[in-house]
Order: C-alpha cells, then structure tokens, then sequence
C-alpha cells in the first residue's frame, strides 16, 4: 500500500459511511449518544455522487439520514469558509421542513441533527465538540427539542487515544491518516472502529476513489488559487482607484502635476 487515504477528505467519508449502514450506525449512535436499533432503521437518502460531485468546489458531499424518528445531515468540511455557521442553519432548516409531508400536522416535524466535522477551529474554546439547542437567553430554558446542531473541531483533539470514549475515538479515526494512527486505533478492541480502519485499508488500494480523490483536491485547489489572484487583482485596482481620487482631488485644489506626483511618492 503506497499510502493510506484519511476519512477527513470528503470523497472517503462520503464512500465510508454512506455505503456501510452498519458504520454509519454505530457512529451516529456513539457521537448523538442515540439508539438506533438496527441498519434496517436507517435510510440514507442520497448514497451517490452526483455528476457536477467530484470536480465541482461548491458541491457538497454531506451525507443525508433518515431514520423513523430523527433527520441528519452530517459533513466533513477541510476548508473554513466566512459563512460556515449561516449555511449550516440554511441546510438544517430545509432538512426540518422537508420531514413533513403535505397534509401533516407541525407535531410531526422530526427532530433533525446537523454533524459538522471541521478540519479547522471554529470557536474560541478547548472543547473539541459545541452542541446547540433552541433556549430561552434568560432561563435557558429549552424551547423544543427539534433542533440540534454538534460542531467537531479535528485540531483540538488530542493525540492520546482513549479507548472508553467512544464519541472521542470516532473523531480521531475520521482525523487519522497515518498507518501508526491507524494501527493504535486497532489496539482499542472497539470493533466499530476496527471494522472502520479495515475499511480504510481496502478503500487505500481503490485506484478509481484515489483518482475522484485527486481531481477533488486539484479543483478545490485551481478554485482557491483563482479567488487568491482575484482578491489580488482587486487590491490593486482599488489601490489604482484611491489613487486616481487623490490626484483629482489635488488637481481640485490647484496643485501643479510636479506636486502631485511628490505629494504621491510621500503618500
């Protein structure tokens, strides 16, 4: 095996958990602390990559859940993005709506989950996960329970395994992406975690996932080398705009075109 892929890239999280119910059922039980008796209970909605998936930057490879009682959306986001917490309202939002059919009371309305996992630190804290609930601001009293929101932040983990920690040992596997990660997480005789790095290793040998896996990364890559050259030529032509305010400005006010060109070399 020449290296050993990381279920914090999109493409594998999206092929590990969507095409294995029963991973998918034993981490949704472990980290929402839930019980999801079996894989017949779940029903994951959307198991495909979409056409524009792959080699598209604002596609999103988030994985949708049903169960018969509960909604999740759950997402392995690398790169920060000054929206983040907006479209995860946005998308939470549309989840909740969409569990009620047409004709349904409001009391059917599921309670829905959203998973973030971020490669990135989001909050100005140490805790490596941020839950959110609806709750009064005074009485912190807690307006209904349909709405849920768990944020996991990868860099504030540590790196010392602890095998009884279920939820913490499923945010380091997901981290991992090192053969001796991987080999300490086979020690902890957790068997959902075993089976989750057995699938990793078969996953590794996938020339066709490597190859979704590289034109992925070098979309996501032109995409942000194309905005930085973009936010570079604005700066520019604002510098040139600002500048040619000054000058009419200077002329405004009677200045010679010698003076305005010292008076733009101290500027």
């Amino acid at each position: 095996m020449d290296s050993i892929i990381s279920a914090k890239n999109d493409v594998v999280f999206k092929v590990l958990f969507s095409r294995n119910k029963e991973l998918l059922r034993e981490f949704l039980n472990d980290i929402l602390d839930i019980s999801i008796e079996s894989v017949d209970d779940i029903d994951v909605l959307n198991p495909e990559f979409p056409p524009e998936s792959i080699d598209g930057k604002f596609s999103r490879l988030d994985i949708n859940v049903r169960t018969s009682d509960e909604n999740v959306n759950i997402e392995m986001q690398v790169a920060k993005e000054t929206d983040f917490k907006e479209r995860i309202l946005f998308y939470w939002s549309k989840m909740y709506a969409d569990s009620l059919e047409k004709g349904q009371p409001y009391s059917e309305l599921k309670k829905s989950y959203s998973i973030s996992i971020l490669d990135f630190n989001m909050f100005d804290c140490e805790s490596y996960h941020s839950s959110f609930s609806i709750r009064e601001d005074i009485r912190n009293e807690k307006f209904n329970d349909k709405l849920s929101l768990h944020i996991f932040e990868l860099k504030k983990l540590e790196s010392k395994i602890d095998p009884n920690n279920r939820r913490t040992l499923w945010m380091q596997f997901i981290k991992a992406d090192s053969k001796e990660e991987f080999d300490m997480l086979m020690n902890t005789n957790n068997q959902a975690i075993k089976s989750g790095v057995q699938t990793i290793y078969e996953l590794s040998e996938d020339e066709k996932l490597r190859e979704y896996i590289r034109q992925r990364e070098k979309t996501i890559r032109d995409y942000d080398s194309s905005m930085a050259n973009a936010e570079a030529r604005g700066r520019a032509e604002g510098e040139i705009k600002r500048e040619s305010e000054i000058v009419a400005n200077l002329r405004k006010m009677g200045m010679t075109e010698e003076q305005i060109k010292s008076a733009l070399k101290t500027n």
